[in-house]
């Protein structure tokens, strides 16, 4: 038997969070790496072939279905009940063939009914025989062959010893071959829609798995059986190829595409992390999907940079699966909820996240629409040579996810129109600006305490314009804040685009415009952090637009859906290991004033303030610690006033000022209120070009 102190671990309860980068990587960059490859091996599943474009007519069928049954062979002997969920995606009509994948699980019998299942997983290859195609009603026989992998997640089977209060993390798992024959039916519900049931015998054999802990010899084969039932989905059913839509890049249109490359970036990504890093989280299966739904929502403690910087980074790669198969904007905003949502309740064995889900699906569609754009401003699908290597290079980047569509169905390199909008590619108003110089952060009321001086390089983009627009889809203005500290990496991203919008003025010329508004905020460095996901109202005013001098303001009032800021406080007394919180969460509201005055169309004087409140209920210790609990909440302000000089056409000298101030009051005698000041001061070169405007992003 385990130990004490692990018999009274995760048994029967999820384990702590803390320290895990979800979906399974160290870090986000790390991360980032693995979204890549996962998304270049899943665009596979969805394209014909490479060098071809799949059109209307391909019979492609995307399968879901649930599965019981019972079990046999050596693995039987202690093992029952399989549940699965089957999920696979095949092409043709009378003959099919194609590839899928099978999560399943198997609960332990008596007397170890009560510890964790034990997951089977199959990846496989499929064929087979579909009679009366053209009927309602389609019999069918299927072969399957594929990779088997075995691995346990009770406690019972940890095979390295590990310190008292650290996360169990490994049980071994054993790979081998399975082999399966379903045989069933589909009922048609629709032209594209039909109930799929069906029988199934699967048989496995793996490496030889160690039964010692439950009093058994080793084993390495096994056996299972049952009925399946779900649907059938042919996305491009009663669609010919003259008839399907495209987007103004050319990429067809198609929810089962776009479905398919969501559904291939999760698995890639889960079974990634599942062989190379054999962690407890990633042993998923259908017993595992229904405890995190019985268990809801709860509140993680993982890294500031994971939640505010991985999280949207990964819904925006669920957005684009909409978005590079051609869906619009509020198609693909499901497909990053989905695909949130898919992820806390199956790609991982932790309770589902509350902050994730909003991060990712929320800051997913604003971190995705921006990424969306940028990469749309470097293609040119009529470029040729080098020129067009770079263009998709750089594309592949900002978008790995529109990139790999685009290699697998040939449009990376075939010549072909460019979208007839300008606000599909480059807009008229369009203003870039690079910063490049050293700044200085400094902690209380001064520089006298202040950190290291580093250099930095920023990137601001103004997209489109509030009031000149003739087209207003969402996004067609936005503008983005970004900058690199060569000491903290990223250290601020900040994007606010426009979902709705209306100008409003006489002659042409509009002086007012209202916007429905979308923010993402992330602010990470060596002295503060803060980030955001918020929707509110933007209202811009600016004078004459025939002047050579004109003033731009704008004033903001936002609603918080989840505001995130990193833990900072004292404690009044030592309360030995209580674990406490690394970042606290809650929804607030908040507001904003800019300006910038420009001449011939530069911002010479630029000026913003935000202000920022949150209320988290759950503050300073992590839920459950007995009798420590508190809330609290956090005032939040940052101003900044920067000056530009004109020195050569493009090029001017800056200087800018930033000043953070927050005050944090806390609801527990535990913990002391707290207040900070945090100055910053940046002296730049800058160089500005893009639009006929020039720099139009400093408000």
């Amino acid at each position: 038997m385990p130990p004490s102190w692990l018999r009274g671990g995760t048994i029967g309860r999820a384990p702590r969070r803390r320290g895990h980068n979800t979906p399974g990587v160290t870090s986000p960059h790390q991360l980032m790496r693995t979204w890549i490859v996962a998304i270049l091996v899943a665009v596979g599943v969805p394209a014909v072939a490479r060098g071809t474009e799949p059109s209307a007519s391909d019979s492609w069928v995307f399968s879901a279905t649930f599965g019981a049954g019972g079990a046999g062979g050596g693995y039987g002997s202690f093992l029952e009940k399989p549940l699965l969920l089957d999920l696979n995606a095949s092409r043709g009509r009378a003959w099919r063939f194609g590839a899928g994948v099978q999560f399943g699980s198997l609960s332990m019998k008596s007397p170890y009914q009560d510890e964790l299942e034990w997951g089977h997983f199959e990846t496989y290859l499929l064929g087979g025989r579909v009679f009366r195609s053209g009927q309602s009603i389609r019999p069918y026989l299927q072969l399957r062959a594929g990779l088997a992998r075995s691995h346990p997640r009770s406690e019972l089977f940890i095979t390295e010893s590990i310190n008292p209060g650290d996360i169990p993390t490994l049980t071994k798992a054993v790979n081998g071959f399975g082999i399966t024959l379903q045989s069933g039916f589909e009922l048609a519900l629709s032209p594209g829609l039909a109930l799929d049931v069906g029988g199934f015998w699967n048989a496995y054999r793996t490496e030889d798995y160690d039964l010692s802990p439950v009093g058994l010899g080793p084993v390495g084969d096994g056996t299972e059986w049952g009925l399946k039932a779900g649907l059938a989905w042919r996305p491009l059913a009663g669609t010919s190829a003259s008839e399907q839509e495209h987007d103004a890049w050319g990429a067809p249109r198609s929810w089962g595409r776009a479905s398919a490359t969501l559904l291939g970036i999760n698995y890639v990504v889960a079974m990634f992390t599942e062989y190379t890093r054999n962690r407890e989280f990633t042993q998923i299966s259908p017993r595992s999907f229904w405890e995190n739904l019985e268990r809801g929502f709860e509140q993680d403690d993982d890294t500031f940079k994971t939640n505010q910087l991985a999280h949207p980074w990964n819904g925006g790669v669920y957005f684009n699966s909409g978005r590079a198969n051609g869906l619009d904007f509020w198609s693909s905003s499901s497909l990053a909820l989905a695909g949130s949502f898919m992820w806390e309740c199956c790609g991982e064995t932790h309770p589902m996240s509350a902050n994730d889900m909003v991060n990712t699906a929320v800051g997913g569609v604003t971190l995705g629409e921006t990424l969306y754009r940028l990469s749309s401003l470097v293609l040119d699908n009529q470029a040729t040579g080098a020129s067009r290597v770079a263009r998709e290079t750089a594309a592949a980047f900002l978008n790995p996810t529109r990139e790999g569509l685009r290699v697998f169905s040939s449009r990376a390199w075939r010549q072909g129109p460019n979208p007839e909008s300008p606000y599909d590619k480059r807009p008229p108003d369009l203003g870039l600006r690079f910063m490049t110089g050293a700044r200085a952060i400094g902690e209380g009321d001064s520089f006298s305490d202040s950190r290291e001086t580093t250099g930095f390089l920023a990137v601001d983009l103004d997209f489109g314009s509030a009031w000149d627009n003739t087209r207003r889809r969402p996004f067609d203005r936005f503008d983005l804040a970004s900058e690199w500290n060569f000491q903290d990496q990223l250290g601020r991203l900040q994007i606010s685009g426009d979902l709705w919008s209306k100008a409003s003025g006489s002659g042409g010329r509009p002086r007012h415009a209202l916007a429905l508004t979308q923010y993402y905020d992330y602010v990470d460095n060596e002295a503060y952090k803060y980030g955001g996901q918020s929707v509110g109202g933007t209202w811009f005013f600016r004078t004459n637009p025939a002047s050579t001098t004109v003033l731009e303001t704008r004033l903001d009032a936002y609603g918080v859906i989840i505001g995130a800021i990193n833990a900072d406080f004292e404690l009044t007394r030592d309360l030995g290991q209580a674990d406490l919180r690394r970042n606290e969460y809650g929804p607030g509201f908040g507001a904003g004033f800019g300006l910038r005055l420009l001449r011939s169309g530069r911002a010479l004087l630029s000026a913003r303030y935000r202000f920022n409140f949150i209320h988290a209920s759950s503050s300073v210790f992590e839920a459950g610690e007995p009798g420590l609990e508190s809330a609290a909440d956090h005032s939040i302000h940052e101003g900044w006033l920067r000056l530009v000089v004109p020195v050569a056409s493009g090029l001017g000298l800056g200087v800018d000022g930033t000043v953070f101030l927050r005050n944090s009051r806390y609801s527990s005698p535990l913990v002391e209120d707290s207040e900070r000041w945090d100055p910053q001061l940046r002296v730049f070169l800058a160089w500005t070009g893009g639009g006929p405007r020039g720099d139009r992003r400093d408000q």
